[in-house]
């Protein structure tokens, strides 16, 4: 977590972070045959779903009668990136298209907004004076994440921490590492929720007292992810021996798991 971000940084960076891996998704449909999506274009099928929502045209399946919002499609694809579970994601929105009934999912949401609130603003003061800010935060990570429309983690964190300001013990500055072992730092390129970008900030204001290692994949969390991964992190926890600086770990593709065999 980079922790010395505010608001503003903060939506954007998380916009950036969405949008990128939705992006890397099109960009393994288009190069995987297994993908349910592939052959078309991933772009229009989505946008055009999208467009379908907001007319009211999608349906839960679960809820007969209640239509499916864009957003929610969007909160969909969001939590399927954490895996990533890009063939699930890509049988969910194949079968959307066919027959605009939306399956159920199988796992939990990405995040339980009943905790959620409960840590986060303790540790981040995110303030919005008013809707006007709040709307224009909302427009600017569009500009930021066209597809996506933002992170639906930084909307809900924002507006979960509006009005809780009194609850910050922690508040958001500048890192000043002075006492530590070397600490290791570790992030996958394309991460959907903590960006890239995050553990390279945190890096540059704290040269002295951190190394990063980079996987050059997907997803969020790296520790189980490949050999080098787990031997470098095995390392560090056992032995504090940490690998050289700039250290990268190539991508593994991620297993593909079919929505049916979930």
């Amino acid at each position: 977590m980079d922790h010395s971000l505010g608001t503003r940084r903060f939506v954007e960076t998380e916009a950036a972070a969405a949008e990128d891996s939705f992006r890397e998704f099109v960009s393994w449909c288009d190069r995987t045959g297994s993908c349910a999506l592939y052959g078309r274009d991933v772009v229009r099928v989505w946008n055009d779903l999208l467009r379908r929502a907001d007319r009211g045209e999608l349906a839960d399946s679960r809820t007969p009668g209640t239509p499916v919002t864009a957003q929610a499609l969007r909160d969909r694809a969001f939590a399927e990136l954490y895996g990533p579970t890009w063939a699930v994601l890509a049988e969910f929105l194949s079968v959307l298209d066919a027959s605009s009934v939306a399956p159920p999912p199988a796992d939990e949401p990405y995040l339980k907004p009943h905790l959620f609130p409960a840590v986060f603003c303790l540790d981040w003061s995110l303030p919005v004076r008013d809707h006007r800010e709040f709307a224009a935060l909302t427009r600017r990570a569009e500009r930021t994440a066209p597809h996506m429309k933002g992170s639906p983690l930084a909307r809900d964190a924002v507006a979960a921490c509006v009005g809780r300001s009194a609850d910050t013990v922690n508040p958001q500055h500048r890192l000043r590492i002075t006492k530590a072992p070397k600490i290791l730092l570790l992030n996958a390129r394309h991460d959907p929720s903590t960006a890239y970008g995050w553990a390279v900030n945190v890096h540059r204001q704290s040269r002295t007292a951190t190394v990063l290692l980079t996987y050059e994949g997907w997803g969020h969390g790296v520790y189980d992810r490949s050999d080098c991964t787990r031997n470098a992190t095995d390392a560090y926890l056992i032995d504090l021996t940490v690998p050289r600086d700039g250290t990268r770990c190539a991508a593994v593709e991620p297993v593909v798991t079919p929505m049916s065999a979930r």
